[in-house]
C-alpha cells in the first residue's frame, strides 16, 4: 500500500518535473528569440550610425542603411542620432566660430603692439627731449 502511495508520488513528482523542465525550455527559446531580435537592431543602428556619419546627405545614409529618407529621419529623431547635414552645419559652425575668434584675437593683438608701439615712441620721444633740454641746460653753464 504504501509502495503505491510512494509510486504515485514518484509519478506526480516526475511528470511536475517535466512540467517544470518543459517551461524552461520554452523561456530559453523566448530569451533566444528575444536576443536574436535586439542583435538585428543593434546591427541595423551601428550601420545606420555609421552611414549618418560618413555620408553628406540624408538621402545617401538612407540609401546606405536600405530604408526610406522619411524613416531615417525618424530613426535619427528616435535614437538621438545627428543626421549628416546637421553634423556638417555644427562642424561648418564651429569652423566660422574657430576663424572668428581667430580673427578677433589677432585685431586684439594687433591693437596691443600698436599701442606698445604708441608708448615706447613716447617714451623715445620724451627721453630725447629731456636729452636736448640737459644738453641745452648744459650749454646754458658752459659745461659744453
Amino acid at each position: 500500500m504504501i509502495q503505491h502511495y510512494l509510486l504515485k508520488f514518484l509519478v506526480f513528482f516526475i511528470a511536475l518535473d517535466l512540467v517544470f523542465a518543459g517551461v524552461m525550455v520554452i523561456f530559453i527559446i523566448n530569451i533566444r528569440i528575444i536576443l536574436k531580435k535586439r542583435f538585428i537592431e543593434r546591427r541595423f543602428e551601428i550601420r545606420a550610425i555609421k552611414a549618418a556619419q560618413k555620408s553628406k546627405t540624408s538621402e545617401e545614409a538612407a540609401k546606405q542603411a536600405g530604408i526610406s529618407i522619411e524613416e531615417f529621419a525618424n530613426f535619427c529623431k528616435r535614437r538621438s542620432i545627428v543626421a549628416p547635414e546637421e553634423r556638417i552645419r555644427r562642424k561648418e559652425e564651429a569652423e566660422k566660430r574657430k576663424q572668428d575668434d581667430m580673427r578677433r584675437i589677432m585685431e586684439e593683438e594687433a591693437a596691443w603692439r600698436a599701442e606698445q608701439e604708441r608708448v615706447t615712441e613716447e617714451h623715445r620721444k620724451e627721453k630725447e627731449e629731456e636729452t636736448k633740454r640737459r644738453k641745452e641746460r648744459l650749454k646754458k653753464f658752459g659745461i659744453i
